[in-house]
Order: C-alpha cells, then sequence, then structure tokens
C-alpha cells in the first residue's frame, strides 16, 4: 500500500502537476506533509517559491504514511485523504474484513504473543484459502481503484 501512495505521489512530479490544480484532499495532505517538516505559517508566506519546490517533492517515506501494517480502515482512511475510491465487490472481498484478521495473526506472531500452531488451529484449510482469496481480491480491487485515480488524474481539482 505504501508504494501505491508513492505511486500518486511520483506521478505529481511525472506529470508536473500544478499544485493548484490538486483536489483540496491532497492539498491538505500536502500542507500536513510540510507542517510536520516545521514550516511555520510566517514562513510559508515568505518562501512561496521554496514550498512550491517542496510540493512538487512530496514524497513522505513509507513509514510516514503508514505505521505499521495496513488493514481496510487504514485503506479507507488514505483513500478518504487523496480521493481515490474503498469501494470494491464485497461479495468476493468482503470489503477487506479479512484483512484485519491476516493483519492481527501476523503482529501476534511477529511479537510472540502466540505461537504458529496457536496460530492456525481455528481455521480450517477451507477457511484459509477462502482468506487468501479474499484478502488478494481486496488489495487488487484496492491497487485497480489507485490506478483508475491515476489514469484518469482525480487528483485534480
Amino acid at each position: 500500500m505504501s508504494l501505491s501512495v508513492e505511486a500518486i505521489h511520483k506521478e505529481f512530479t511525472i506529470k508536473q502537476i500544478s499544485y493548484d490544480t490538486l483536489s483540496n484532499s491532497v492539498k491538505t495532505e500536502i500542507f500536513k506533509y510540510l507542517q510536520g517538516k516545521n514550516v511555520k505559517v510566517e514562513n510559508f508566506i515568505k518562501n512561496v517559491e521554496n514550498i512550491v519546490f517542496d510540493i512538487l517533492k512530496f514524497p513522505p517515506q513509507p513509514r510516514d504514511i503508514f505505521s505499521g501494517n495496513v488493514d481496510a480502515r487504514e485503506i479507507k482512511r488514505i483513500s478518504e485523504k487523496y480521493g481515490f475510491s474503498c469501494k470494491t465487490n464485497a461479495k468476493k472481498t468482503s470489503n477487506g474484513s479479512k484483512l484485519l484478521t491476516v493483519k492481527s495473526r501476523r503482529n501476534d506472531l511477529a511479537h510472540g504473543f502466540i505461537s504458529f500452531q496457536e496460530c492456525g488451529k481455528e481455521y480450517s484449510i477451507q477457511d484459509l484459502i477462502l482468506i487468501k482469496k479474499e484478502v488478494i481480491a481486496y488489495i487488487s480491487e484496492i491497487l485497480n481503484n489507485i490506478q483508475e485515480y491515476l489514469d484518469n488524474r482525480m487528483y485534480l481539482k
């Protein structure tokens, strides 16, 4: 997911998107990014040219975009910030609900709260296959939504 958001940022640079043509939600993200760099309002007004240059280079590191593993709620939060759709075919994806299961189990394993045996004991092979299919379908549809967002330049006003 981090790479997808980075692709959005690269799109702005590659296509030399003018700041004033961006949607308000994207402008807000840029200001939040710059604010994190401790840009004061007074300096902002005085140094507009430098800030415009910074805006064109707006490439937050992946760790700045997400604080850890991603679930459907986090994807929805990012989609609202940038304006791409997080809608998916609920029958195929369960709207990403299984992604939370994978995220939670992965975290429990990584932090040693459960063993591999404990992690999988409540799931049948069929359950695991279904979880895999739904997660892959969900992520694929989200990535398609991001591609559509970029192709149709939906980040513009």
